[in-house]
């Protein structure tokens, strides 16, 4: 069931934005899959350490949310390649 959700988030962004003719936010320099790396894994490991599941999902959400907005408001951006 979890990969049906991390499926639907992040293949839902892509096809929005091909479908706008944008390249995916995943694909350019945001800070947009690094924040759903981050929360998957805190995700994995608090299921692996034994923690409530609520606990684990809740947890991730708001890691994920928080380093979105964080990067949003700072204008956070990862290092890109130059061409």
């Amino acid at each position: 069931m979890h990969i049906f959700a991390l499926t639907t988030g992040v293949g839902g962004g892509i096809l929005r934005d091909v479908l706008i003719r944008e390249t995916p936010k995943v694909y350019a320099k945001h800070v947009y899959a690094l924040a759903a790396i981050v929360g998957a894994a805190a995700y994995y490991l608090m299921i692996k350490a034994g923690a409530p599941y609520v606990a684990s999902l809740l947890t991730s959400v708001v890691i994920t949310v928080s380093i979105r907005m964080l990067a949003a408001h700072y204008r956070w951006n990862l290092p890109t390649a130059k061409r």
